[in-house]
């Protein structure tokens, strides 16, 4: 269902290659690239696709995204292992409450629903348009 496999996938490539294979190649290129790729398409969806979103509803997607950045610019600037590990984990910790905040507002009042029908379906197991 649209942006929830997205994110069980994201879920698995980080957890191997942040924890469980931090030397594999193949799980740090793939974390990087899907999380890049799911981290500037979900908003741009909304900030520059969809012709219903609201200004104030594209400034706000546009501000959490950045805060959100924020927090992965703090960690890739880490000095050491330890430093990396606690900034990547609070970099993880934010990006899902602003995904959650995102999902949430797009699924109960509208903010992004009448466009995104998936992710309404996938958080709520009810369908709120054309699927």
């Amino acid at each position: 269902a649209g942006w929830g496999w997205w994110f069980l996938v994201q879920t698995w490539f980080s957890l191997q290659a942040d924890s469980v294979n931090v030397t594999s190649a193949f799980y740090n290129a793939g974390d990087r690239i899907i999380a890049t790729v799911g981290t500037v398409l979900m908003p741009v969806r909304v900030i520059a696709w969809d012709g219903q979103a609201t200004a104030l509803n594209r400034a706000w997607v546009l501000a959490v995204t950045l805060f959100s950045f924020s927090f992965l610019l703090h960690s890739r600037r880490s000095q050491s292992m330890g430093e990396y590990e606690v900034r990547h984990t609070l970099w993880h910790a934010v990006s899902s409450v602003c995904l959650v905040w995102f999902a949430r507002r797009d699924v109960t009042d509208g903010f992004a629903a009448p466009y995104s029908p998936l992710e309404a379906a996938f958080f709520t197991g009810v369908s709120v348009g054309p699927a």
